[in-house]
């Protein structure tokens, strides 16, 4: 009983772990395309969104300092 549990706890943290970086891709190319801004990003994706920008998509220039990028904010 507990090896299901463990099984179907693990299948859920799968299946929404990928969603949410289906989420983040969907941003970060909203971003690229200029159809969406970073701060309009939802908080819990901004460091996923970051990442993809600057590992996968080779533009940190687009990504503020505070999530590894090199756009500097005026506060």
């Amino acid at each position: 009983m507990r090896n299901l549990i463990t099984r179907l706890g693990l299948g859920i943290y799968v299946i929404l772990k990928g969603d949410a970086l289906m989420m983040a891709m969907l941003f970060a190319c909203r971003i690229v395309e200029e159809r969406t801004k970073f701060e309009q990003v939802p908080r819990l994706l901004k460091q996923d969104v970051a990442d993809i920008l600057i590992n996968s998509f080779g533009m940190p220039e687009i990504v503020p300092t505070e999530y590894g990028g090199t756009l500097e904010v005026n506060a």
